[in-house]
């Protein structure tokens, strides 16, 4: 299988993006992204069971975060919608800091792309 990813930071409008990972057939995962006053954050990614923990997150992550520098962006944030251990767990090792908090409610990771 030779995995591809399809897609850009303003694939669904000027404020919203999406990365699609495909492989010989069906979509195996995707990242989707928003652009707001707080800058650009990681709405959700999802990679289906059966590819997990093979590299296809990771991967889709560091397509975005391409995108991102490619763009100007020099810090993306994720919302606090990390609900496992072992998601905190990827985030943390692909180089995003935990629980950020900005004075307006809003907390979760983020990463400079430095």
């Amino acid at each position: 299988m030779t995995p591809r990813i399809v897609g850009s930071i303003n694939a669904l409008g000027p404020e919203f993006g999406r990365f699609a990972l495909w492989g010989d057939g069906p979509l195996i995962g995707y990242l989707n992204c928003s652009l707001t006053e707080r800058g650009l954050g990681i709405t959700d990614v999802f990679v289906e069971p059966e590819y997990r923990h093979r590299g296809y997150g990771k991967m889709l992550v560091e397509r975005f975060e391409s995108a991102a520098r490619e763009s100007g962006f020099v810090e993306v944030r994720l919302g606090s919608w990390i609900e496992s251990p072992e998601a905190e767990a990827f985030w943390k090792h692909i180089g995003y800091e935990g629980h950020y908090h900005d004075g307006c409610g809003n907390c979760g990771f983020r990463k400079r792309l430095e």
